[in-house]
């Protein structure tokens, strides 16, 4: 249940200064208008209302660690709306750090500096990441080389500065060096254990070194000096004498942020998590009972001394650091959730200030500094003057804003909906979990993936859900999607960062239509597939009546196999469907293939019945299925939930009547074509070779239907005597068109037609925009339509394998994804993608109203009809034409010659 927020009228009036506004720097976002802050779930929101007004007062570009942090916030601001003023602004002021050839050195950088200045390489990493421009990377070396030059304590500690603070470690400086060290290690070097061995030391020495006092209560002082020679040193530890609720701030994200890149099975992640758990507490206990934050001088004993008083930065890091490492599921339980919802309402209620002149937020009640370059005491960190809009509280404002966005939009993970299939459940149908659990269960984190031919975190009991919804609407019985996910059958998740349906939820929500979003598990390769009634049949406390099932590629495909399930009987588990680049006939059929490959499964794992196969270990079977040999497990027909072919299904009527979107990229086939073929006699053998095996007959009318040149070939934006590279073949766009059509686009409309035949509603479309991790051989291949189809605006889950999709792209096509979103959500909600607020317009930089997604009708003027979706143009309808007798031909043989 989540807790209530407290409010609070007023802070006690103890503070010793006032707080002055920092003059504009002379870097300066200026916005044309009195600032408007928009609403998150009917509340400010606070992200970016900050940033927006932080922008516009003016950030001078230093080295310093606070501005880099700063920039980390602006860059929450762009993941959370995909705005690029955003990431325009952090990308001209790291700009303006790096001298003016441009050749990735660090302007006015002194090696012999502190370690406030390496933070920086952090946000030269950002814009590496999201630009994959390798000036930022070199940026970013300069920052992780010092790091091998700053200096070391004799126990091997990073002390804070040359020459000043030599043998002093201060809880701050490990925001300032050790996060950065951390990613770079995971990004570059994630097999050097003796980066990661010197990362773990660091958090041993600070710990050990602040918290040996019994005074404390388990929170860290300042620092310590190994030579206990500063005048604040213990005379036996060299412990600082007070707790600076700043540092504890400093140290506590950084703890946080580096769980996020230190490797699961080191030895120094316990400890870690340890530390991170044994501070956490701390921060409970000491949160004030009455305003819900933190003093500045935190010692027990002196909360309500004359002159200390509730500090801004300090209770927004803490706030952030629990918010994140709950969800994170670093820590666990309620008790942490709450305390950060109260400070949070402490922070937008008195810290965070509107100025009625220009609508802006202002930030208050941020001390200036504090050193151990002085004596330490209490009355030192006292005296220290409070800052209006530093950027020591501004940046963990805009975390803890971030977070609690993230909070409001619920995700629930590591539900399960079937009994784990594993001992004799193996190669079963699934069991429905029926069980309950006592207590709490943990939903923070994502469940193993189930196992496939790739590498990732698996397990065989894997079979959970995702749950997403819209805070604020638990007494609504929302609409529901339920995303499936693709990969062939053999590879994919539902926990694929890819597949993030937090922004497709709020996306929603924007469009005045919330659901609830859902992504799942389902067992890959020779452990089974997907069986629809255990997942879909509760609705995850939204509306049954009112599911929609949703997938890509084989995801796409498994959404088919629901409609045609059971012959297409309808258990009413859904009301509609979203298919993209898959559908219903997509399914392969031939069940010899499969016993084909059963046999060979026996001989490589000795065995000699299914029995033997459910009692090996996982490692063991597991292994086996990764051979090469042992690929191409896919649905076949076994008279129950695979009836009969599904060609004949849809030509007999035999499936759950309900609307549908249906869509296939242009170039569906540069994925799937085969390579190499120059001539057409290799394009006839390449046909005859597929599965099942083509006759030459056939072979050659396909040849006929798909000429060498053709103007409506995939890549149909290259002329048509363009030669691909020699790796691909001279035909190339002759042989990815038929492979396109054959898997991709015959399917789609196919389906479009039996479903206009049938007088159901049915929404076509064609994607036609490449993102920015495409190849100019790929064009608008498969898959790309994903990131825009969820939002994904920031390419969470793409880097480092693959360029975000919309990096360096035009501001038009984060337009289209919040078209084709929005789209989608509308359809989830009412069964029909069009009538949102805002949808006519919401393409208008490119000078064109967006029409309405016509119904696919195979009769009428005009027919039939795609919605064309674009992202250097306008997004509009066109006839649905594209090969139109070649796609005939395929479609009539899809029994006799594709055996489907």
């Amino acid at each position: 249940m989540r807790a209530s927020l407290f409010t609070l009228g007023s802070l006690a009036s103890t503070a010793l200064a006032a707080g002055t506004t920092l003059p504009p720097g002379w870097f300066t976002f200026q916005p044309g208008e009195k600032l408007k802050h928009t609403q998150f779930h009917g509340r400010p929101r606070y992200l970016t209302w900050m940033a927006d007004s932080q922008m516009q007062h003016g950030v001078e570009p230093i080295l310093a660690y606070t501005v880099s942090a700063y920039y980390s916030g602006i860059l929450r601001a762009y993941e959370r709306t995909g705005d690029k003023k955003y990431f325009d602004y952090v990308k001209r002021g790291a700009d303006i750090l790096l001298y003016p050839e441009h050749d990735g050195t660090v302007l006015m950088y002194n090696n012999r500096n502190s370690i406030d200045d390496i933070r920086i390489g952090h946000t030269f990493l950002d814009i590496y990441n999201a630009t994959g421009d390798g000036i930022y990377k070199k940026a970013a070396t300069h920052m992780r080389k010092q790091i091998d030059r700053t200096g070391l304590t004799p126990d091997g500690g990073f002390y804070h500065r040359f020459p000043a603070y030599i043998d002093q470690m201060w809880l701050d400086g490990f925001y300032m060096l050790d996060v950065f060290y951390a990613r770079w290690t995971h990004e570059f070097e994630s097999n050097n254990i003796t980066a990661w061995d010197d990362i773990a030391l660091q958090f041993d020495l600070i710990d050990a070194g602040t918290r040996s006092s019994n005074h404390t209560n388990g929170l860290p002082v300042h620092g310590f000096d190994y030579s206990k020679s500063q005048v604040w040193a213990d005379l036996e530890t060299g412990a600082a004498p007070r707790v600076w609720s700043r540092g504890v701030g400093w140290y506590i994200m950084a703890l946080v942020d580096t769980l996020d890149y230190f490797p699961e099975r080191h030895k120094g992640r316990k400890r870690q998590l340890k530390y991170l758990r044994t501070l956490a507490d701390a921060l409970v206990v000491s949160q004030d009972k009455a305003t819900k934050g933190w003093w500045l001088v935190m010692d027990p004993g002196l909360e309500h001394r004359s002159g200390n008083y509730i500090e801004s930065s300090g209770t927004a890091m803490f706030v952030a650091s629990l918010f994140k490492a709950v969800r994170m599921g670093y820590i666990k339980g309620d008790k942490y959730l709450k305390v950060a919802l109260d400070g949070y309402s402490l922070m937008t209620t008195t810290f965070a200030q509107p100025r009625p002149h220009d609508g802006s937020l202002a930030w208050e009640w941020t001390v200036q500094t504090g050193s151990l370059s002085s004596n330490g005491t209490f009355e030192y960190y006292a005296s220290m003057p409070l800052f209006e809009n530093d950027l020591k509280g501004v940046a963990p404002f805009l975390f803890s804003s971030y977070e609690y966005e993230l909070y409001r939009t619920k995700a629930s993970g590591c539900i399960p909906f079937a009994e784990p299939p594993v001992g004799d459940l193996r190669f079963r149908n699934p069991r429905p979990y029926d069980k309950s659990w006592k207590g709490s269960r943990d939903t923070n984190k994502y469940s193993p993936a189930c196992p496939s031919q790739l590498g990732y975190n698996t397990s065989e009991d894997c079979l959970y859900l995702n749950v997403i919804r819209p805070s604020g609407y638990s007494n609504k019985k929302l609409p529901v999607a339920v995303w499936i996910h693709g990969g062939g059958y053999f590879q994919g998740s539902g926990v694929d960062l890819r597949y993030n349906l937090t922004f497709l939820v709020e996306q929603s929500v924007k469009i005045g239509h919330p659901i609830i979003a859902v992504s799942m598990n389902y067992r890959l390769g020779a452990f089974g597939f997907l069986n629809s009634a255990e997942a879909f049949k509760t609705a995850f406390g939204g509306d049954p009546s009112k599911v929609t099932i949703w997938g890509q590629s084989a995801g796409a495909a498994s959404v088919g196999a629901q409609i045609l399930a059971y012959n297409g009987r309808d258990d009413k588990l859904f009301r509609s469907a979203i298919l993209q680049s898959g559908a219903p006939i997509s399914l392969v059929s031939q069940s010899d293939l499969s016993e084909a490959l059963y046999k060979l499964l026996l001989k490589n794992t000795n065995c000699n019945s299914l029995e033997c196969l459910r009692s090996l270990p996982f490692v063991d079977l597991n292994r086996a299925l990764n051979s090469t040999a042992l690929s191409g497990w896919n649905p076949k027909i076994d008279g129950d939930f695979v009836a009969r072919h599904s060609s004949q299904q849809l030509q007999d009527g035999a499936f759950v009547k309900i609307p549908i979107i249906v869509g296939a990229t242009t170039d569906e086939g540069t994925s799937f074509s085969k390579l190499g073929i120059n001539t057409t006699a290799q394009f006839i053998a390449a046909i005859q070779n597929s599965s099942p095996p083509i006759n030459i007959s056939f072979a050659r009318t396909v040849v006929k239907a798909y000429p060498e040149r053709s103007h409506d070939q995939v890549l149909h934006n290259f002329a048509s005597d363009w030669v691909p590279p020699p790796t691909y073949g001279k035909q190339f766009r002759r042989a990815a068109t038929y492979y396109g059509d054959v898997n991709m686009v015959a399917p789609r409309t196919l389906t479009a037609e039996v479903w206009a035949r049938n007088r159901l509603p049915v929404y076509s479309y064609r994607f036609d925009a490449i993102p920015a991790w495409a190849t100019y051989v790929q064009g608008a291949t498969h898959f790309v339509d994903v990131a825009f189809s969820m939002i994904n605006l920031n390419g969470t889950g793409y880097a480092p394998i693959r360029t975000p999709p919309f990096s360096g792209l035009p501001e038009s096509y984060r337009d289209l994804a919040r078209l084709m979103s929005g789209d989608f959500a509308k359809f989830i909600a009412t069964g029909d993608p069009n009538g949102w607020k805002g949808r006519t317009d919401s393409m208008i930089s490119l000078g064109k109203p967006i029409p309405t997604w016509p119904l696919y009708k195979t009769t009428g003027h005009g027919s039939p009809q795609n919605f064309l979706c674009q992202g250097n143009l306008s997004s509009t309808v066109e006839k649905d034409t594209w090969r139109r007798k070649s796609i005939a031909l395929l479609n009539s043989v899809n029994l006799d010659v594709y055996d489907r």
